[in-house]
């Protein structure tokens, strides 16, 4: 089965992908942030969505 696209602005991530997301942030540590792997983090505000939050974590403006 194949998955809708997603664009920008599209916050309908399911929680359990969110909940993988969040995890493999904090399984790379900084290191994702390295040379060729994620742009830095974004700043986003507390009350944004959480598919906007947890995707700032990867340098991704889901706004």
């Amino acid at each position: 089965m194949g998955r809708r696209p997603r664009h920008r602005g599209d916050t309908s991530i399911p929680d359990a992908e969110l909940d993988v997301l969040d995890a493999a942030a904090d399984g790379w540590g900084e290191r994702l942030y390295g040379d060729g792997i994620c742009s830095g983090p974004l700043e986003v505000g507390a009350d944004e969505p959480r598919p906007v939050r947890v995707l700032a974590r990867f340098g991704r403006d889901a706004r």
